[in-house]
């Protein structure tokens, strides 16, 4: 059996196609070939639609990263689904780890702090926009405002599957 995408160029346009060629090869009891039977699909518009979406997820992840506002998404059970690196930045200097995908955010959190990013958690999870203003303490005893906004993630179903955080540095304003 095969299935394999070509790209070809049209001779009477020059416009670039995109070929799914599908096929198996027929063979009789004795083991020997008889015959092959496949099909070929233009597939060009579902390639450029995959690479529209493509390039708008690259100009997203560029926007994410370069902005001074730090994101994460986690799911409903606290696991981080993605981050940028302004968040990231966030982490190291108050809480001395580097965020991972895929971790408990939850269970990264020293003991102490567990409990309140819990409860954080479960009260959006709930329905609550999450809007407040905290400080903590880097590790070289400087002290850091934030201002956290959270809020549900919900599916195109409107089902909750996870919550988002956009963390803003407001140390300056506060002094």
């Amino acid at each position: 059996a095969f299935n394999k995408e070509y790209r070809i160029k049209a001779i009477n346009d020059q416009q670039t196609k995109w070929l799914l060629g599908l096929g198996e090869v027929i063979i009789d009891d004795s083991g020997n070939v008889t015959g092959l039977i496949g099909t070929i699909q233009d597939v060009t518009e579902r390639k450029n639609v995959e690479e529209l979406l493509r390039q708008s997820e690259m100009n997203l992840r560029t926007i994410f990263d370069n902005t001074n506002t730090g994101f994460y998404l986690l799911d409903i059970d606290g696991n981080i689904i993605s981050f940028n690196k302004k968040v990231n930045q966030f982490a190291k200097l108050s809480f001395g780890f580097e965020l991972q995908e895929k971790k408990n955010l939850i269970m990264m959190m020293s003991p102490d702090r567990r409990q309140q990013f819990f409860d954080i958690r479960n009260e959006i999870l709930s329905g609550s926009n999450f809007n407040y203003e905290v400080n903590y303490p880097h590790l070289d005893g400087s002290i850091i405002w934030y201002s956290i906004n959270a809020s549900q993630v919900c599916d195109s179903y409107g089902k909750v599957i996870g919550v988002s955080v956009a963390v803003n540095d407001i140390t300056e304003k506060k002094k």
